[in-house]
Parts: structure tokens; sequence; C-alpha cells
């Protein structure tokens, strides 16, 4: 009789792994934006009416700061709540 084990994480191509992963990079992307709302993040400035900070696409993320150290020390910030929340670390 076989058995199966469980195992972390799931197999690729798997048909839901995409929207797992775009729901999961929601999360990071409003941690973001509250911090971009609340003056700890800046983002790039592209215009005088838009400032880009994240970008989402299939399975990347681009992250936009502006250099300075507030805003650097509130993404490592985001980070370490983000990778402890869902067990990942980003690469």
């Amino acid at each position: 009789m076989a058995t199966h084990s469980s195992e972390r994480g799931l197999r690729q191509g798997f048909p839901l792994s995409l929207l797992l992963f775009l729901l999961v990079m929601e999360g990071l992307s409003r941690l973001i934006a509250l911090a971009k709302r609340e003056g700890r993040l800046q983002g790039l400035n592209i215009s005088d009416k838009c400032i880009l900070t994240c970008l989402l696409f299939v399975d990347d993320v681009l992250i936009f700061l502006n250099g300075g150290i507030r805003g650097t020390t509130a993404f490592y910030d985001i980070l370490l709540l983000f990778s402890s929340a869902i067990g990942m670390e980003p690469n």
C-alpha cells in the first residue's frame, strides 16, 4: 500500500500558484502603500502626480525607492514583517 507524505509548497505548474502568489503580493503591496501614506517611504517620482513604489508582474515584484536611509529602513522593516508573516524570504 502506497502512502503519501505531505510537503510544504506548491508543485511547479500548479494551476493556482499564480493566483496564490498574487494574493500574497497584494499584502506586500498594501504594506508598501501604507508606508507611503504615512510618509515613511517615498518611492520614485515619475511626475508631479505619479510616484512609483512597486510594480507586480506575473511572478516578479519591482520595488522603487528614492535611495534615502529613511525609505530603505522602512522597506527593510516591511520585508521583515512580510517574511515573518508568510514564512518566506525574498531573494
